[in-house]
């Protein structure tokens, strides 16, 4: 077994993770509050961002969830009969009411009718 290890910044400590996914499906890290756990992950999504000329981000590898996006949604797991997987939507939650002001609605699909492909899951 080996010692601990020092990185640089972020960035360094991001680029060998992203090295151990071609070995592994998950990499789960778990950390007391105010020890990086949000800046180590944005670093790790900066490094699958490709960006064009003008530095707009073209392509990303990566799906980012923490506790700043976590009133977004959460699902409901049906505990009592594991049949009807729902993501419930905090549709309280300002996001949406500046999708409202953007008209997005007339540029994608219902968002409470819409349902996860081959999973039985659904949004509501």
């Amino acid at each position: 077994m080996t010692g601990p290890e020092s990185f640089s910044d972020m960035s360094a400590l991001a680029e060998p993770l992203r090295q151990k996914l071609e070995q592994k499906k998950i990499i789960l890290i778990y950390a007391y509050n105010g020890t990086g756990k949000t800046r180590l992950s944005m670093a790790f999504k900066g490094i699958g961002k490709k960006t064009d000329d003008d530095g707009d981000a073209v392509e990303r590898d990566t799906l980012y969830f923490n506790a700043f996006t976590e009133d977004l949604f959460y699902w409901d797991n049906d505990l009592a009969n594991d049949r009807q997987r729902v993501l419930k939507l905090n549709k309280g939650s300002r996001f949406f009411s500046g999708l409202e002001q953007l008209e997005m609605d007339s540029r994608i699909r219902s968002l409470p009718a819409a349902t996860l492909p081959q999973t039985g899951r659904g949004i509501e």
